[in-house]
């Protein structure tokens, strides 16, 4: 791999975090802001997407004159996806729950790679890796509480989850600029070491 295409792929690298951390926070104030209808709104838009492509699937299946082995599962699919649709429009605290859960765990494991993170830059002679450290253990924590606090009050969960979102976009951010810095550090210090 040549050395352009290496720099490309990590300018790529770093600009899909950076993406990610905006996308974390743009949520999380979306959610802090409208909380009592983010809930109720993700589980329309989701109901009526899955009982829409299910509804395609299944009459893509009848309209198809081959009755072929990857059609059924076409059909099969496509019952699923109504399913899910009508379930998620008939019984929304459970889709709810799991939306929940999944964002809780997304915050858990984000968290545990800033830690590992912090314990790359402790090696690498960083002085404030304890900082990172710290943001990747609140943030296992936020997602942890995302999770059990959910069966006390949605909106109170909602507006918690928003919360713990900006933090984490924000805590990412922070991330990328001291690795940014601890490179441009030891690139500086390389370099007067060439010097010499």
């Amino acid at each position: 791999m040549s050395k352009d295409s290496e720099k490309v792929k990590k300018s790529s690298l770093i600009g899909h975090f950076i993406i990610a951390a905006i996308a974390y926070i743009v949520l999380g104030v979306f959610m802090v802001m409208y909380n009592s209808k983010f809930a109720d709104g993700v589980n329309i838009v989701f109901g009526v997407v899955m009982l829409l492509y299910g509804i395609i699937q299944i009459i893509s299946f009848f309209l198809n004159q081959d009755k072929e082995e990857n059609l059924f599962m076409e059909l099969a699919m496509g019952v699923i996806a109504l399913g899910l649709g009508v379930f998620s429009l008939l019984a929304p605290q459970i889709i709810q729950k799991i939306i929940f859960y999944t964002v809780g765990a997304i915050l858990i494991i984000d968290s545990l790679v800033n830690v590992k993170r912090a314990f790359n830059l402790k090696s690498m002679g960083f002085t404030r890796w304890y900082v990172l450290l710290a943001s990747g253990a609140i943030g296992i924590i936020l997602g942890a509480l995302c999770i059990i606090l959910y069966m006390n009050i949605l909106n109170a969960v909602v507006m918690f989850v928003g919360i713990a979102l900006v933090y984490e976009g924000i805590a990412s951010l922070v991330t990328m600029f001291l690795v940014w810095r601890m490179k441009k550090k030891i690139t500086k210090e390389l370099t007067v070491v060439n010097k010499r």
